[in-house]
């Protein structure tokens, strides 16, 4: 049995149309929703109604009883698909929060608090103290902007026509 603690996860990036319904169904099974509070299924309506808006944006959905605080085979799915996605989980227990995901092909990981800000470890803070006090603002700064990531941007979330198969063309004989 898994542990289960809140999870968010945030998904944008091109969806071929021919997708759609294979997408709605691991939103589906993966438990996450548009609210913390539904207990409904996902469904393509649910999705349509939430992307009229005048502005594209990434999607934004959540699970208070994700296992680990992650989406693992909807994460999975989107990945081969070529998807952007942010997974933000609190910490519990002895797992720390994180925000991790695959923005634009590139893996992204960082630790954060429970508000889903990146943090960065005492360790680092640490060293960068211990650069100061020796007078050495250059290798405290470097420390620091060593360690601090800035959370990427996920794209917006679109459904988009398949491209058109290519029509095949004879070759021509040579006379």
């Amino acid at each position: 049995m898994g542990t289960y603690f809140p999870g968010r996860i945030t998904i944008g990036g091109k969806l071929p149309r021919s997708k759609l319904d294979e997408f709605v169904e691991m939103v589906d099974l993966s438990g996450a929703r548009f609210d913390w509070a539904s207990d409904g299924s996902f469904t393509k309506e649910d999705l349509l109604e939430d992307l009229k808006t005048e502005t594209p944006e990434p999607i934004h959905l959540m699970d208070g009883e994700a296992s680990f605080g992650h989406f693992e085979d909807l994460e999975n799915w989107l990945a081969k698909n070529g998807m952007s996605y942010l997974v933000s989980s609190d910490s519990y227990c002895e797992y720390e929060a994180t925000i991790n995901g695959l923005v634009n092909g590139e893996p992204f990981s960082v630790d954060s608090n429970q508000s889903g800000d990146a943090v960065v470890g005492m360790e680092i803070v640490t060293s960068a103290l211990a650069s100061l006090k020796e007078g050495d603002i250059f290798a405290a700064i470097a420390t620091l902007s060593a360690a601090a990531k800035e959370t990427p941007e996920v794209p917006p979330f679109e459904i988009v026509d398949d491209k058109p198969a290519r029509p095949l063309r004879r070759k021509r004989r040579k006379s």
